[in-house]
C-alpha cells in the first residue's frame, strides 16, 4: 500500500488487511451465509417486523395494520419452521 510501512495495518470497508507478510488472512474462509442460515434468518425478521405491525396497529386502532402484522407474523414462523424441517 502506498506510503504505508511494513507491519503497519490497513482499513478498508471490507475487511481488515495487515501489511505484515507473516500474517494472511484464510483463503477458504466464506463471506456469505449459507442459504438455509439466511431463509432462518429472514423467518426471524418477518416474525419481528410482523410483531412491530401488529402492536402499532393495536396501539393506532387500525384493524388492517394489525392483520397485516399477524399475517408476516405467521409468515415468518412458516419460513423459520421450513427451513428446519429441510435441515433434517
Amino acid at each position: 500500500m502506498k506510503g504505508q510501512k511494513e507491519g503497519t495495518f490497513a482499513w478498508t470497508a471490507k475487511s481488515i488487511r495487515c501489511t505484515k507478510p507473516s500474517v494472511r488472512r484464510k483463503s477458504n474462509r466464506r463471506d456469505t451465509m449459507k442459504s438455509s442460515t439466511r431463509d432462518e434468518a429472514e423467518g426471524k425478521w418477518h416474525q419481528v417486523k410482523g410483531k412491530i405491525k401488529e402492536v402499532a396497529g393495536k396501539l393506532s386502532d387500525n384493524a388492517e395494520l394489525e392483520a397485516e402484522g399477524t399475517d408476516e407474523k405467521i409468515a415468518g414462523k412458516v419460513q423459520e419452521k421450513s427451513v428446519r424441517s429441510r435441515r433434517f
